[in-house]
């Protein structure tokens, strides 16, 4: 277990070390692909995931000019809503792990609440905006 954690972090430095260079819309794509792929393992179940991102890289190559380099916080802009989670039925407590919003998660008890990249500051102002929630 600790081997495949140590093997996850490696990828990831990686991974971040390389998403912080600028590079073209069609470069992008391809260091997307590549990352994802190098950081996940998908499901056959659900590999539309996969055909939905490849689609979308496909798009922002497409619509993008092929001498301009593009910063990760450009790319990901023209990215987000994409790419975003769209609201549906959650399967809470399938034994497996559920990534979700905070909202759905007030009446649901878990045993363990795992928040990431979250601040202290943002977690105590959404704490308080759910506590005046009707």
């Amino acid at each position: 277990m600790v081997g495949r954690l140590a093997e996850f972090m490696t990828r990831l430095r990686h991974a971040v070390h390389r998403l912080a260079q600028s590079r073209t819309a069609g470069e992008w794509s391809a260091e997307l692909r590549h990352q994802v792929q190098a950081l996940t393992q998908t499901p056959a179940d659900l590999i539309w995931q996969q055909t939905q991102l490849d689609r979308e890289l496909e798009r922002l190559s497409e619509r993008s000019d092929p001498d301009i380099t593009l910063s990760l916080a450009e790319v990901r802009s023209a990215l987000i809503d994409r790419l975003g989670g769209r609201p549906t039925r959650a399967n809470f407590r399938t034994g497996t792990l559920t990534v979700c919003s905070l909202v759905p998660m007030r009446s649901v008890p878990h045993r363990v609440v795992v928040l990431l990249g979250m601040d202290d500051q943002s977690f105590l102002a959404r704490l308080s905006s759910m506590a005046t929630m009707p």
